[in-house]
């Protein structure tokens, strides 16, 4: 948590707002222990609230553009230059995604109706955005969100996309993004960092 901190810190980011729940009390504990130059508030969720529901609870706290970050992802991306993206295109909310490349290493069978073969290809290569879990969004999203009900990030894009809102991705480096909900990119991420 703490290169994630830091990480917005050098864009200038001087107050964040954490959503709590499981564990809270330990986290709180951390924060009021060290010496820090920036401003932490907690948000206790009496109940979990999914990726998006706890942000009603920003309603009036914070006005125009935010930055919103799951804490088990680290991103090396220039937040200046992606802020200025979401402003230039009136966005009401920007996914960060990451280009991710994968390659199967096996034949992919297409195959239709009573298991007849259409077409076999052989080691096919993809490459996708995948969501980061790191957003810019503008607190008019926050009149989307409901108050106390488990609400998700895609239920919140789905929301905002039906009501005509603007809604933009910014690509970074698959190298840029390691997630560290997985031990092997947690693992990774510490090799990266040394």
């Amino acid at each position: 948590m703490s290169k994630t901190i830091d990480n917005f810190r050098s864009f200038g980011v001087k107050k964040f707002y954490f959503t709590v729940n499981y564990k809270g009390e330990l986290i709180e504990a951390y924060f009021k222990g060290i010496k820090k130059d920036y401003e932490v508030e907690f948000i206790w969720e009496k109940d979990y609230l999914g990726t998006a529901g706890s942000l009603k609870f920003l309603e009036g706290k914070i006005i125009g553009d935010f930055i919103v970050s799951n804490c088990d992802v680290l991103l090396k991306a220039n937040f200046s230059e992606i802020l200025e993206f979401h402003k230039e295109n009136r966005a009401l909310f920007t996914s960060i995604t990451a280009i991710q490349h994968y390659k199967i290493p096996y034949g992919v069978v297409s195959i239709k109706n009573g298991g007849i073969i259409s077409n076999i290809i052989e080691k096919p290569e993809y490459t996708f955005q995948v969501n980061t879990g790191v957003y810019i969004l503008n607190s008019k999203v926050l009149k989307y969100i409901p108050l106390n009900s488990y609400f998700d990030m895609p239920d919140l894009v789905k929301v905002l996309l039906q009501e005509g809102e603007k809604v933009f991705a910014y690509p970074v480096n698959e190298n840029d993004y390691i997630d560290m909900g997985q031990w092997e990119e947690y693992k990774e991420a510490f090799r990266k960092l040394s």
